[in-house]
């Protein structure tokens, strides 16, 4: 039946394709010369429109692109230790990225017939709304940053990082059947696509699987968590890095937090600034902030003094006179946290 059909829709076309040619060879050539020019006005006309379609677009994408840097600036800024503007920084870097998502929407009302381009725009937007959606987690608004974590994934349903941040939104908000079906959906996505950051990248999700998991025992994942690598008690110092940390002068009350959470999370905090924390050897423990390439902590335990060396490594790829000009590596004293004899 199928080979059938094809080749009656075939002989169909061939068909159509004939009688075009017997008109076309019989045409009067006046009235042939009118059509081809008329032909050629309309390809010229669709040229000079997609031309100014790509133009358009290209200058979208080249503005959306310096409000995405100008964001990535403010964010920063936003996240570094003892900064006393950090609210003002990081809705700063969410008023930057929405304007460069609102560019963009602009032009994609007007990118009729330029497919490519209008891929390449709602590509671009997607990562807008997503690096907005990390800003609102970093202030914990949760119900804002699931909504824009789902305007990214209208624009680029397979995007990894999106559905990490609404299944971390969801979390937050302890909507934990939705939470459930983001994460699983992200690990799905994960499993098909892998990519470079694809192990870092399951361990987060993992880590909130296991804390939804808390909340539905009953959830079911579509995909077995991996095996995690054998640790010996006598070398575990994460429950000994668990406390409050003073930085600065002794009484200067600059302090961040390490938390363990029960389903194993690890994170640094300040204020509202959270950075998840993957450990790096026996003693040293390392989080990156995703959405800003070269932007790095590192936190270093040394258990004889009892003391956390803390290092910021800052992008090196800013202006001067945007780079950050406070201290980037400084030694913590514990002012809080477990007892000397934590395991």
């Amino acid at each position: 039946g199928g080979a059938a059909g094809s080749v009656a829709s075939w002989a169909r076309f061939a068909h159509a394709e004939g009688e075009r040619w017997l008109r076309e060879a019989r045409e009067d050539p006046a009235v042939r010369e009118e059509r081809l020019a008329r032909k050629a006005a309309r390809e010229a006309l669709r040229a000079e429109q997609l031309a100014e379609q790509r133009s358009l677009a290209q200058g979208a994408l080249a503005k959306a692109e310096d409000l995405r840097l100008q964001g990535n600036d403010a964010y920063r800024q936003g996240q570094m230790p003892g900064n006393s503007r950090a609210r003002a920084d990081l809705s700063q870097a969410a008023a930057l990225y929405r304007e460069g998502a609102a560019a963009l929407e602009d032009a994609l009302g007007r990118l009729t017939i330029a497919v490519e381009d209008a891929e390449e725009v709602r590509r671009q937007r997607a990562t807008l709304y997503s690096n907005a959606s990390q800003v609102q987690i970093a202030a914990e608004n949760w119900a804002e940053a699931a909504e824009l974590a789902r305007h990214a994934l209208r624009d680029d349903a397979e995007a990894l990082k999106p559905r990490y941040r609404l299944g971390r939104a969801l979390v937050g908000l302890k909507d934990w059947a939705a939470a459930a079906g983001a994460v699983d959906g992200a690990l799905d996505q994960l499993a098909k696509d892998g990519g470079r950051d694809a192990d870092d990248m399951k361990r987060e999700l993992w880590k909130l699987a296991e804390e939804i998991s808390q909340a539905l025992p009953s959830f079911r994942w579509s995909h077995s968590k991996p095996e995690d690598r054998e640790r010996r008690p006598a070398e575990d110092h994460e429950k000994r890095i668990v406390g409050v940390w003073e930085y600065g002068p002794p009484g200067s009350m600059q302090c961040y937090e390490v938390v363990l959470e029960k389903w194993g999370a690890l994170y640094w905090k300040e204020k509202d600034m959270r950075i998840d924390l993957l450990r790096k050897s026996k003693l040293r423990w390392r989080g990156e902030y995703e959405m800003v390439s070269g932007m790095v902590l590192e936190i270093a335990y040394e258990p004889g003094s009892d003391v956390l060396v803390t290092d910021f490594t800052p992008p090196t790829d800013i202006p001067e006179e945007q780079q950050w000009k406070g201290p980037t590596k400084f030694t913590a004293r514990r002012v809080a946290g477990p007892p000397a004899d934590a395991p």
